[in-house]
């Protein structure tokens, strides 16, 4: 490896880290809901919807790169994200309704995040086709700490005198500025070989978008990861509000969020090593150990009535969510091919579509009718389970057994 190649790659990793970070921001919205739900009286539900609409327009984000990135290049896709997610934060500083909210935050704010989500992401591989999972952990590392790094600062901001709204229209600028900057940075390897090819040096072949689809290995991954999705999208989503229901003011909601961003971003990154050294078996059994061992806790809070419980759940289900983004990178790029990996990971992500729906707007309903989170965690643990037993199947398609 010559050194220009070298310094390149540390650049796009060690840049793209930076604004996966910022952007992952988007995972932090119970504690932009609590100061909503307290001047709007919104119920829980309602809150969650948003969430799940913003998770919808992420995923069509993802899968809108893939069709945009075959016309223009990153730099163009980056700039087009830097303007939505700008667009997103400044019109939802003026609304007053959910559905004004759905539309400016969600909608603007989900695209904008999705695009430069697979943008960096896809672009990034792309220089790294010997370690998938070391650069892929390192990005996704960035996305999933966010809310540790950047919680508690948005916290103290909604909830201080300089307000939401103001809130809202510096993050916006923040936003444009720093992801126009990163457009400048940006691209693609300039030699074939530089690429690498992953499906060939596996002996395999580039998958369509519509050849992954028919394929029954893709719908058996796309039924667990949808399991298990569900779990850590619905805990992320209610992170904080979770911890406010317990009794925990603000601040406190806040650090028990970044206990989720903690293990999320440490999950992203270790299950990169992880990945590299026992491959995909083992690190998908590990995932749904993790989920399950972070659930327990959480169950027992309701009995217990310990902070520390909820701190150590948090991190546990953070460290599982955190792994099953890196396992969807290296498993598409290995099974499935490098050449349409934009097009591909979108539809391994497009799992955030019924993971949202079941986790977080079943779940809040349930929440509203029931007053406790208990029976969610109960059919979480569930999940867990029938997660395992897909495994099994999925196992016996690639001739495997555990």
């Amino acid at each position: 490896m010559n050194v220009p190649l070298y310094r390149k790659q540390l650049l796009l990793l060690f840049s793209g880290t930076i604004i996966l970070l910022f952007v992952g921001l988007i995972y932090a919205w119970s504690i932009i809901a609590l100061p909503l739900e307290q001047e709007f009286s919104w119920t829980r539900d309602k809150t969650s919807l948003v969430f799940v609409a913003v998770m919808v327009f992420f995923t069509g984000g993802l899968i809108l790169t893939g069709f945009i990135s075959q016309y223009v290049s990153p730099k163009i896709c980056l700039r087009i994200s830097g303007l939505l997610i700008f667009a997103g934060f400044a019109t939802a500083s003026h609304v007053h309704t959910i559905a004004g909210m759905c539309f400016s935050y969600s909608l603007f704010c989900g695209l904008g995040i999705g695009i430069t989500y697979n943008t960096v992401l896809s672009t990034t591989l792309l220089w790294f086709p010997e370690r998938t999972g070391f650069a892929s952990g390192f990005l996704l590392g960035g996305f999933g700490l966010s809310s540790f790094v950047f919680g508690p600062i948005v916290s103290f901001l909604l909830n201080s005198g300089f307000g939401w709204r103001r809130s809202f229209f510096a993050l916006g600028i923040m936003y444009l500025v720093l992801i126009l900057f990163e457009s400048f940075l940006i691209e693609k390897p300039r030699k074939q070989a530089d690429t690498g090819d992953a499906a060939e040096e596996e002996g395999g072949r580039n998958y369509l978008p519509s050849e992954l689809l028919r394929s029954g290995l893709f719908r058996r991954f796309f039924l667990w990861g949808t399991l298990l999705g569900s779990c850590t999208l619905n805990i992320t989503g209610i992170g904080a509000l979770f911890a406010s229901d317990m009794g925990a003011g603000a601040m406190l909601a806040a650090a028990a969020l970044g206990f989720i961003s903690i293990g999320s971003g440490c999950g992203r990154i270790g299950m990169g090593f992880f990945y590299d050294c026992f491959g995909r078996k083992y690190s998908m059994v590990l995932m749904i150990s993790l989920l399950f061992a972070g659930i327990l806790p959480l169950i027992c809070v309701f009995f217990l009535h310990s902070y520390f419980l909820v701190f150590t759940g948090f991190f546990l289900t953070g460290l599982a969510g955190g792994s099953l983004p890196t396992i969807y990178s290296c498993v598409c790029k290995k099974y499935f091919g490098a050449k349409h990996f934009s097009y591909n990971i979108a539809l391994f992500n497009s799992t955030n579509f019924p993971c949202v729906f079941l986790g977080n707007f079943v779940g809040g309903i349930i929440r509203t009718l029931t007053g406790s989170y208990l029976p969610v965690f109960v059919g979480m643990a569930g999940f867990c389970i029938l997660a395992f037993f897909v495994q099994l199947w999925l196992e016996r398609k690639l001739g495997f057994h555990i």
